[in-house]
């Protein structure tokens, strides 16, 4: 049996931690969607930025251009062991 209404977060898969999360929080944040950073970022489909919030493959460019208009910057740092 289900809920009803659904629970605000039903069905919303999380975000892996790292970059994932931290876009999809900055996202949040701001209060756009999927498309309006798609659209911001001069990225054709809104999925896109969905599958680089769940962890899936993306092109390092569309990584970049998303952090771009969320305010944030992809940074390489050395790891110390």
């Amino acid at each position: 049996m289900q809920e009803f209404p659904p629970a605000e977060n039903a069905g919303r898969q999380e975000s892996p931690p790292g970059i994932p999360a931290q876009l999809r929080a900055a996202r949040e944040a701001k209060g756009l969607t999927w498309y309006a950073v798609a659209k911001l970022a001069g990225i054709p489909n809104s999925s896109t930025v969905r599958d680089i919030e769940y962890g899936r493959d993306a092109q390092l460019s569309n990584v970049q251009a998303v952090a771009s208009v969320l305010g944030l910057r992809l940074e390489l740092a050395e790891e110390f062991a």
